[in-house]
């Protein structure tokens, strides 16, 4: 056997098995990556609802639909609105002597039945 090595033989074939194998994982990876992308149902289906609410007037009420459920928006009568900063105080107590009845996930425990898997109220 001879000592004499081609370097840059060597070289080139080196550079040319990179070049195939980054040209393939590329060829490979693109249609992976793309499956990534929602499809264009999905896209509808998140797509934002524009509602112009300034037609409305005191009192009444809008019903849009926005992923299949219904969205109500309502233009309250100033009444209204001033009413609901009265009610804070007891509003907050309330919530404080729920929240303090409840267990770790918000639910009591003795409202779940295991056999029927039914919630009762």
């Amino acid at each position: 056997m001879s000592e004499d090595v081609d370097h840059s033989r060597r070289r080139l074939l080196t550079a040319a098995t990179v070049g195939t194998g980054v040209i393939g994982a590329a060829f490979a990876a693109i249609p992976f990556i793309a499956s990534w992308k929602p499809s264009a149902r999905a896209k509808a289906l998140g797509a934002p609802v524009e509602v112009d609410a300034s037609k409305l007037e005191a009192g009444q009420m809008l019903k849009v639909v926005w992923r299949g459920q219904a969205v109500f928006v309502v233009r309250r009568v100033k009444a209204v609105v001033d009413q609901l900063g009265g009610h804070n105080a007891l509003l907050s107590r309330a919530f404080r002597a729920r929240s303090a009845a409840r267990g770790c996930f918000g639910v009591r425990a003795s409202r779940w039945r295991r056999s029927s898997r039914i919630w009762r109220t």
